[in-house]
């Protein structure tokens, strides 16, 4: 398969392309360490218009995931009171614990197909103003529209925003004051730009990032194959995210190893 545009190629000592990402643990390994990865305050990119694009490959457990959470950077959790958006697994607790692909905003879980483990899936999540509204979107199985979860909430919610944002990765912002909801696999493939970017233009970029002239324009923080040491933008924005805790951090991923 060959490598996007402006992608890290790592290869291994025989010279093979290795593919690499970041392994977070499950709710109930590791408990007392904090493992998010997060962009903070002012090195948080806008809640819309943006674009998201991630690689997962996510396990069962009986609790609650987490892949991103674009909300105030620590507990409480704001709720209704203040805008918050995640993308990610959801339990169901009214189905035995079935767990649903789930937008979560506005203090509410909506929800669409089940969830399928243990595969890799390229994932998107897109936000974009209509008029007084902005539509929240989720693809956890690009591009398939049979599991996409679609959002609608007022612009004057979008706008109440926390006091201090954050995009945070692997574990709920709140995760200290409510317990873990970890993402519980391994991230990687770490595409975000600041716009809206229309379905044509997101399947390029997918292909190789900066391609298109909204892609080129609105990237934000590219970071193909990070590792817990590397997770340095490299889209040329100079937006690089950090760890909320350097002795706990997600561990290596790389190709040929369990996700």
């Amino acid at each position: 398969m060959a490598a996007p545009i402006d992608a890290e190629i790592v290869v291994d000592v025989a010279g093979n392309p290795t593919e690499t990402g970041l392994r977070f643990p499950s709710n109930l390994e590791r408990e007392a360490e904090d493992v998010r990865l997060r962009f903070l305050g002012p090195a948080c990119p806008p809640n819309y218009p943006a674009t998201i694009i991630w690689r997962v490959c996510q396990h069962f457990h009986t609790t609650y995931w987490v892949n991103f959470f674009w909300a105030h950077w620590e507990a409480p959790f704001g709720g209704a009171s203040e805008f918050n958006w995640g993308a990610h697994p959801w339990p169901n607790w009214a189905e035995a614990g079935t767990p649903y692909w789930e937008i979560a905003t506005e203090a509410g879980d909506n929800v669409t197909a089940a969830v399928v483990f243990d595969v890799w899936q390229t994932q998107v999540a897109r936000a974009t103003q209509d008029g007084t509204n902005v539509v929240l979107e989720y693809w956890p199985e690009w591009p398939s529209a049979a599991s996409k979860v679609t959002v609608i909430i007022t612009k004057a919610y979008a706008d109440t925003l926390p006091a201090v944002p954050a995009l945070t990765w692997g574990d709920s912002p709140w995760w200290s004051a409510y317990g873990h909801e970890r993402t519980y696999g391994t991230i990687r493939g770490f595409q975000i730009y600041a716009a809206s970017l229309s379905e044509a233009d997101i399947a390029a970029e997918l292909v190789a990032p900066k391609s298109t002239a909204a892609g080129s324009a609105g990237i934000w923080y590219l970071k193909i194959n990070p590792s817990p040491e590397d997770t340095a933008d490299e889209s040329g924005a100079g937006h690089d995210p950090e760890w909320a805790d350097v002795a706990s951090k997600a561990t290596l991923w790389q190709t040929g190893e369990a996700p």
